[in-house]
């Protein structure tokens, strides 16, 4: 068992920090993973536990915060931008969703899995604001993602191509 006499290690206290998340201990967690951060300033992928654990407490500002602050020190970890995209669209900032996912469209292209949720993002916004070049964006997004292989959105695309129809009727 792990042991708190092993506290200046920050392997252990990262592995306690984790046992405590999955124990549902989600403040001895954080804290934990504070220590470890404090321990080894350069651990910053712990900045990603933290984020973890406050979404699950539904802490939307602290999530935030931590996925920010893991991003900031890792920009091209794509894996992290693309599960911090997935919370944003869960959360519906689709916005700020929508940025991330596009960096992350740069960093790793014709990724079918980003290029989904880009465009999931993308249609959520232009469905509020109804622009018909951003239509026929995000329409194009979705027949290039349908190109390159799994495109899980084609109802919404069918929708969008109705809206689109409609609007250059009615000029």
């Amino acid at each position: 068992e792990l042991k708190e006499k092993n506290g200046k290690n920050v392997y252990i206290q990262e592995a306690i920090a984790l046992k405590r998340f999955a124990e549902n201990k989600y403040e001895d967690a954080i804290d934990m993973f504070k220590k470890a951060l404090r321990t080894d300033s350069k651990q910053t992928y712990n900045y990603l536990n933290i984020a973890r654990v406050y979404k699950v407490m539904g802490n939307k500002d602290k999530t935030r915060e931590y996925f920010e602050k893991f991003i900031h020190e890792h920009s091209y970890f794509i894996p992290a931008l693309l599960e911090y995209s997935k919370w944003l669209v869960e959360i519906e900032d689709y916005p700020d969703a929508q940025r991330k996912l596009r960096k992350a469209d740069r960093l790793r292209s014709n990724d079918v899995e980003i290029m989904n949720l880009l465009f999931y993002s993308s249609y959520r916004l232009v469905k509020e604001s109804v622009c018909e070049y951003n239509i026929k964006e995000t329409i194009s997004l979705a027949e290039k993602i349908k190109s390159l292989g799994s495109f899980g959105y084609e109802t919404e695309k069918i929708e969008l191509e109705n809206l689109l129809v409609n609007i250059q009727g009615s000029k």
